[in-house]
Formats: structure tokens, C-alpha cells, sequence
């Protein structure tokens, strides 16, 4: 229909109408385009709280596991000091680092 109206202008040599026609193409063109940028623009931004959140999710968790380990580490650095001192026969190492170990199992 935009096709039949435009030849006719052109064959009229009606040129104030075929440009107000090309004018109008133009300008729904755009914004069309600038609807589409606009709700592209929307689900990145949804699409990068949704990374955000399972980012804070996997930094909090590696926190925790962090701090778990890092509480239990004497205790782990002791006992297997006193396994190694043992078969070798040198059983101070269980001597200091044992207390370490019991202190922390009795306030789990």
C-alpha cells in the first residue's frame, strides 16, 4: 500500500509527498529500532542482577567454607605433625599442638 502511494506521487512528480512519505518511513524506522535498544537494554540489565546475585552467592559461600577451614587448620597442622612425629618417634609435636585440637572440638 506504502509502495502503490509512493508511485503514485512519483508519477504526479508530487515530490513535497513522496519526501513526507519517506520522512514517515524514516521515523517509524527509528524508532523502532529505538523501542528494540530500549527492551534489549532492559533484559541486560535483569540478566546482569541475576549474575550479581549468584555471584554474592558464591562469594558468601566460599567465605564460609574459607572461615571453616581456616578454623580447623592448627588442629589439621597438629595432628598430622604428631602422625609424622610418631613414626619417627618424636612425640612433642602432639604435645604442642594437641591442646589446640581438643580446645577447638570441645566448642563445636
Amino acid at each position: 500500500m506504502l509502495v502503490n502511494r509512493m508511485t503514485e506521487h512519483v508519477k504526479e512528480e508530487n515530490w513535497f509527498a513522496v519526501a513526507l512519505d519517506f520522512v514517515i518511513v524514516v521515523i517509524g524506522a527509528g524508532a523502532a529500532l529505538m523501542g528494540q535498544q530500549s527492551l534489549s537494554t532492559g533484559q541486560q540489565r535483569a540478566d546482569l542482577r541475576v549474575a550479581e546475585a549468584a555471584l554474592q552467592s558464591d562469594l558468601i559461600g566460599n567465605y564460609i567454607f574459607a572461615k571453616g577451614r581456616l578454623a580447623v587448620a592448627d588442629c589439621r597442622v597438629g595432628a598430622c605433625q604428631a602422625i609424622a612425629g610418631q613414626s619417627r618417634g618424636n612425640c612433642w609435636r602432639l604435645a604442642k599442638h594437641g591442646p589446640a585440637c581438643q580446645d577447638r572440638q570441645e566448642a563445636r
